[in-house]
């Protein structure tokens, strides 16, 4: 039974009590960033405010013109709270928007402490009004889970967003189609959680995205069959969660902790990092290659659309050094199109030329091969494109006007951390030699013009659109597939 906003802990101040208490009021210390008290309590601030804007005369600024108060946005939160309580009581329905609205203001100041007593007062009232398990109280939850995350208290926002899907699986059923919008509500707030600044990303914010995309897909497949486009994108953004999740656990070393993990309830001994990362490869090649079944099932999907995701897989693979299953993906979708009488014209073109490795949206803009490049910008360079997707024998065939020997020498340098699609020859991936690819580039400063009486071009402090840090390809775990 869920008799409280979180199972087994005390919300706020009493607020578990589900019994009205008239005389249960709030005290706020609400204090500026100074550290200057600014409201008192708030049955005692409303008659102080009130005589202030009754009695007071206006102020006048040294020129004689009037000089307007200074708003206090909480202030007029608090009156306004004070003349509820006293109209129709300390559980007045009006008070859950008035406490939201002044916890959102404060969370805006700054002031996260008070901001949180805020929410968790507009939850409880909205609890004891419309019920314990009552779907009203979910936008407050919210408000929770964001000021407890902006406090540095991740275990407490991911009880707040567990206590939502909780309520909503009671109130709808776990499987039912109207639980889709919660799970994608719940995964766009931990998305948008990874572009707060000064809030850390945590291997278990991609553990609970991976966990959340899964009851997505699992839904979107329930709700509109395996055969549909949704649900073919939701298995290919599964399979983009556990990608990013292996290729955060990769770069930082860490694991998830466990009261951190949606859904882990009260594990005592949780999976060892490579168990966990391993976890992630599995499933998330059963993500995509329950995205091929549903092109297959779907009655207006294509034969170019099935290649497509058989050769994402084949990227899968290939980016984790499984080099040997990515050979045998790309190699059945080029079987696929060459076979197909509406897309057969392709297969040569489509996976006989090897091109950047988009796994997962996660190529540098830098890396773009447009069809046509620009005229003006287009670089064209000579490589060797091995099987396991490695560029060997990089030289500069054309190049546009102002690119020096250093531009070149740090595109080098970032297409050195790039995986490319092998090609396709004949039915077989194998080693293309003196293979000439052409992209666009774009110098961030002018090159200036060479000084005269020099052989040299002159150095420059241009330099190619940022790319990747150099290291490991894009989300290439060392040593994960040993060539599988």
């Amino acid at each position: 039974m869920l008799a409280a906003p979180f199972p087994g802990r005390v919300c706020f101040r009493g607020c578990c009590d589900e019994s009205p208490r008239v005389n249960r009021t709030p005290t706020f210390r609400i204090e500026s960033r100074t550290g200057k008290p600014r409201a008192r309590p708030a049955r005692l601030l409303a008659p102080v405010m009130s005589a202030l804007l009754l009695a007071t005369p206006p102020l006048w600024a040294a020129d004689g013109r009037a000089a307007a108060p200074a708003a206090d946005p909480v202030g007029d939160y608090l009156a306004a709270i004070e003349r509820s309580e006293a109209q129709s009581g300390s559980y007045a329905t009006e008070l859950v928007d008035l406490y939201h609205g002044m916890g959102q203001t404060l969370l805006e100041q700054g002031e996260f402490e008070e901001a949180r007593d805020a929410f968790y007062r507009a939850a409880m009232i909205a609890r004891v009004n419309s019920g314990p398990l009552s779907l009203e109280q979910t936008n407050y939850l919210y408000s929770i889970a964001d000021v407890e995350s902006r406090m540095g208290r991740p275990e407490a926002a991911v009880q707040a967003l567990e206590h939502i899907y909780q309520l909503n699986a009671r109130h709808f059923g776990e499987e039912s189609a109207a639980m889709l919008p919660v799970a994608q509500r719940i995964h766009a707030w931990y998305s948008d959680r990874l572009t707060w600044e000064g809030v850390p990303v945590r291997p278990s914010d991609f553990q609970n995205l991976s966990y959340l995309m899964a009851r997505i897909a699992r839904l979107t497949e329930a709700s509109y069959g395996l055969g549909d486009v949704r649900t073919a994108m939701g298995y290919r953004a599964l399979g983009q969660s556990h990608f990013e999740a292996i290729r955060h656990m990769v770069l930082t070393g860490e694991t998830p902790q466990p009261g951190l993990v949606m859904d882990s309830v009260d594990e005592v001994d949780w999976v060892p990092s490579q168990h966990a990362l391993v976890g992630h490869v599995m499933q998330g090649e059963d993500a995509l290659e329950r995205a091929i079944q549903s092109w297959q099932e779907n009655p207006a999907g294509s034969d170019l659309e099935v290649a497509e995701a058989v050769a994402q897989l084949g990227d899968w693979n290939l980016a984790l050094e499984f080099s040997r299953s990515a050979a045998h993906n790309y190699e059945e979708a080029y079987r696929l199109l060459a076979g197909s009488p509406e897309f057969g014209f392709l297969a040569d073109d489509y996976l006989g030329k090897p091109s950047p490795l988009r796994l997962m949206n996660n190529v540098a803009d830098f890396v773009r091969d447009l069809d046509p490049p620009d005229a003006e910008s287009s670089l064209a360079i000579s490589m060797t494109v091995t099987p396991d997707g490695r560029l060997h024998d990089l030289q500069m065939v054309t190049a546009p006007a102002g690119v020096t020997a250093d531009h070149w020498q740090k595109f080098r340098d970032n297409l050195a951390t790039v995986l490319f699609r092998p090609a396709v020859v004949a039915g077989e991936v194998q080693t293309l030699e003196n293979f000439v690819w052409k992209t666009s580039v774009r110098l961030t400063v002018p090159a200036p013009p060479p000084e005269p009486a020099t052989d040299s071009a002159s150095p420059s402090s241009a330099s190619p659109a940022p790319g990747p840090t150099p290291g490991r390809p894009p989300g290439a775990p060392p040593g994960l597939g040993k060539g599988r």
